[in-house]
């Protein structure tokens, strides 16, 4: 099928504009945003009756309110000038110590620290207090950083960056409260950025870059923000730029693990297949030693090759086949003149390939080969003049396998991999298994890690996971997967844990308030 003009303008290199796209688009934008108001709307409605059902200072969250920093007597207000100055000195001083090194701002922190502002900006001799509606908002935003300070998917040093920013973000609330009901405000997708990096990264070889930039934008943002939230549009896109190239290393740090992934799993396929007919053959034609020996280790590597190079169906795989039956049928007693006859017309061109397939494998020396062939000749000798304890003495000294050296753990994990013998649950499990997407995220006990699934072997049934860096990190067996997924040692990571970071706190934020209020009806 000719591809679709959307994808035309892709292969091109070139944008085009598609209307259809665009609205789509459009609409998206819009039923978020409208999400987002009502969520919004929700929560000032569960502020509201919170604050009306108690006389605690303290936030459903455990966080104390800052109406508790404030002077519990105070008839008269402070004014959203007073705010905002008191904010933007403190946005100075906070961006004034980032300048030199990062600290937790913890939320207690920052309302003690405004209130002492207010105060130091106001007359002393008369007791203010924060307007309600400007209150919530503070009390609101608080509840964010401290989800974030809480969050288990960041890092300390990523709660660390970002929740020095908890003083400009409260000044943008109070300037813009679109902050909550525009999904796509500019420092809502700043936050949402920074944060979504932090869980996609930690841990990754690259999260000091990371974090370096997150610092930097961070710093920027305290030290040029003065009500403009076009300086978050810049901040995002710079942020954006440097992600983009992260994700690219990552992604092609993943992808050359799944090729290579991809070109094990055909090597122990064909090794596999060659091995099987090995096992045959031995089992057809039961030889000493030193030629079973010789047919397990080196000459199924020689099968492997010629099943690589040419394929299942190839005279080169034919005859390779073909002389590993022969020599182990040689190596039997062949009491008929017929079968003696035989294996005297076939004993050069035998010796002959078994030399051309060793010469294959590139890694034997001549000398070797040929006293390899001397050995195998004695063996046959001393079979067909029935002197078994003399064919079994003989041995012969045989180098180390190239193709199980590179197979390594695949081969040690190339078991039978079924789910006959789970139980019923673990079944169910390996079932859900064999349809996961790739790109879901596991988190392990032992050792502890947070793996992303990033290839599955149709060969083996193992599933190969990689770390947020793209490094492959472990191997493991559906069996086994299921089995500890159905023991508790590993856990599906549920897709909120790559949501944006502000839909994951207001939605936390928002149930915490029905919790509180439902319990209290």
């Amino acid at each position: 099928n000719a591809p679709s003009q959307a994808q035309s303008s892709t292969l091109s290199g070139q944008s085009v504009y598609d209307p259809i796209t665009e609205m789509h688009s459009a609409q998206q934008r819009n039923a978020l945003d409208e999400t987002a108001s009502f969520q919004a709307e929700t929560i000032n409605a569960l502020f509201n009756t919170y604050r009306q059902q108690t006389a605690t200072a303290d936030l459903p969250d455990g966080v104390r309110s800052i109406a508790a920093f404030a002077s519990s007597n105070a008839t008269q207000e402070y004014s959203s000038a007073q705010l905002l100055n008191s904010l933007a000195q403190l946005q100075q001083k906070t961006a004034q110590q980032a300048a030199e090194s990062f600290s937790i701002q913890t939320v207690d922190s920052i309302k003690n620290t405004l209130i002492e502002q207010l105060r130091h900006l106001s007359d002393d001799s008369i007791s203010l207090k924060i307007p309600e509606q400007q209150a919530n908002t503070i009390d609101l935003v608080g509840m964010l950083f401290n989800f974030i300070i809480e969050d288990a998917s960041l890092s300390d040093t990523s709660k660390t960056i970002l929740s020095n920013l908890h003083s400009l973000y409260l000044q943008v609330a109070l300037q813009d409260t679109s902050l909550f009901t525009q999904h796509q405000h500019p420092a809502r997708k700043l936050l949402n950025g920074m944060a979504q990096a932090g869980v996609l990264y930690c841990g990754a070889s690259e999260e000091s870059a990371l974090q370096q930039k997150m610092q930097f934008t961070v710093t920027q943002a305290l030290q040029s923000y003065k009500g403009d939230s076009a300086l978050f549009e810049y901040l995002i896109q710079d942020f954006n730029t440097f992600v983009a190239a992260l994700k690219q290393r990552v992604e092609l740090r993943e992808k050359r693990a799944i090729e290579a992934a991809k070109g094990r799993d055909k090597l122990l396929a064909a090794r596999n297949q060659a091995r099987a007919l090995i096992d045959s053959t031995i089992k057809r034609f039961p030889a000493p030693s030193i030629i079973r020996t010789f047919l397990e280790h080196t000459w199924v590597d020689v099968l492997v090759f010629a099943f690589l190079r040419h394929g299942p169906s190839s005279k080169q795989w034919q005859r390779y086949a073909e002389v590993a039956q022969q020599l182990a049928w040689s190596s039997t007693f062949l009491d008929k003149h017929e079968d003696q006859q035989r294996l005297e017309e076939i004993r050069i061109s035998l010796l002959e390939d078994l030399r051309k397939g060793l010469d294959l494998l590139g890694s034997h020396h001549p000398d070797k080969i040929r006293q390899l062939l001397q050995d195998l000749i004695a063996c046959q000798h001393a079979v067909q003049a029935q002197q078994a304890d003399l064919a079994e003495k003989i041995s012969s000294e045989l180098p180390v396998s190239p193709l199980g050296t590179m197979l390594g753990e695949e081969e040690a994990l190339s078991a039978p991999n079924t789910t006959e013998n789970l139980s019923a649950k673990a079944q169910e499990i390996a079932y859900k298994l064999e349809h996961i997407r790739f790109g879901t995220w596991f988190e392990f006990d032992s050792p502890a890690a947070t793996l992303k699934l990033s290839w599955f072997s149709p060969t083996t049934r193992n599933y190969m996971f990689v770390d947020s860096s793209g490094q492959r990190v472990a191997i493991k067996p559906l069996t086994t997967l299921a089995v500890e997924i159905e023991q508790g040692k590993v856990r599906i990571v549920s897709n909120t844990r790559t949501a944006p970071l502000m839909d994951r706190a207001l939605s936390a934020i928002q149930k915490i308030f029905q919790h509180f209020n439902h319990s209290h009806i």
